[in-house]
């Protein structure tokens, strides 16, 4: 077997994906943008985002069920699915103090500081735990997977536990921040920041690497929820 020819998925290099000379495009976690839909189309028969879903919001289920409905392998789709929930039963029951415990999923980019909300893929992944995500940053929400913040308003991170994701910046920036510092339960203990594997896991949405995250990340939550 070959190796994947691994592809950047922000900006797309039509020319290379065109060499690759594909049967089939799976686009199903993607900006949704209509002109990135013509042009894979162009290429190959592409299945896209759902219609009226956009902006990286198209969930771990949704996408399971349109790649194996379009691949004619419903029923392998439906075990993934099953396996998945399995799993995530399997951890509630061995985290239960998770239940109820509020949650920020932040991210620090070159655009600066932000949030994510439901119907993000790490979100959804926090609440299937049995964390919620933190009223707070919920509001904010307008459609798109993520709430910019402000310096001013990095406080409202601070929740029972406060996660944190490096976009293509260094950790320092995070943890060395001053305001960053401030946060109650950031100053309490009550943070990770997650990068490297276990950010590209957490993020990721599919299965295999859900699966992996659900192994890897609990004992770590469970850990930074006692604070010191």
């Amino acid at each position: 077997t070959h190796s994947p020819t691994i592809l950047g998925t922000l900006e797309l290099n039509y020319e290379q994906i065109a060499s690759l000379e594909p049967d089939l495009i799976l686009d199903v976690r993607s900006s949704g943008d209509e002109e990135r839909y013509r042009r894979l189309s162009e290429i190959a028969p592409t299945i896209a985002v759902p219609e009226g879903k956009d902006n990286y919001l198209t969930s771990t289920e949704e996408q399971v069920e349109m790649i194996a409905k379009a691949l004619g392998r419903e029923k392998e789709g439906e075990k993934l699915l099953a396996k998945l929930d399995e799993a995530y039963a399997k951890a509630k029951e061995n985290y239960p103090q998770f239940e109820g415990k509020t949650v920020t999923v932040g991210a620090l980019s070159q655009d600066g500081w932000g949030a994510y909300v439901s119907g993000d893929a790490r979100v959804d992944f926090m609440a299937k735990l049995g964390f919620t995500n933190k009223k707070e940053i919920e509001d904010q929400a307008t459609g798109s997977y993520y709430v910019k913040l402000s310096d001013e308003q990095l406080e409202q991170l601070d929740a029972d536990l406060t996660i944190v994701l490096p976009i293509w910046v260094d950790t320092k920036e995070v943890s060395g921040n001053p305001l960053f510092q401030k946060i109650p339960s950031v100053a309490d203990g009550r943070y990770v920041i997650i990068e490297g594997d276990y950010s590209n896991a957490f993020s990721a949405g599919t299965v295999p690497a859900i699966l992996w995250a659900i192994e890897k990340l609990p004992p770590i939550f469970d850990e930074a929820l006692k604070g010191g």
